[in-house]
């Protein structure tokens, strides 16, 4: 639930200007124009935070594939780099000695 309202107030942040509009608008209505636009505006805001999952799953189900996606990348790397051998082990040639041997 802590989640859902950080989501929704990031996005209400984003919509600042439409907002900042249609408040605007409203305060310069007077009589029943005022009452009816700010029913309208409460409703529309309404409706858009109920429908708010709606249109952000597919959003969130694509970011959950990205990131289930580059786990696995980095999975397969850390298996990679744990196959290389270390710097700091040295390669070991046989001597001169040993070949002839």
């Amino acid at each position: 639930m802590k989640r859902f309202i950080k989501e929704v107030t990031a996005d209400l942040v984003k919509q600042m200007w439409t907002f900042v509009g249609l408040f605007s608008a409203w305060l310069v209505l007077t009589g029943s124009a005022k009452k009816v636009v700010g029913i309208a505006i409460l409703v529309a805001i309404t409706i858009w935070i109920a429908t708010f999952n709606l249109r952000h799953h597919e959003t969130s189900a694509l970011k959950r594939r990205i990131r289930e996606e580059n786990e696995e990348r980095r999975k397969l790397l850390r298996r990679k780099k744990a196959a290389q051998p270390s710097a700091t082990e040295e390669i070991v040639e046989p001597s001169a000695t040993e070949e002839v041997l």
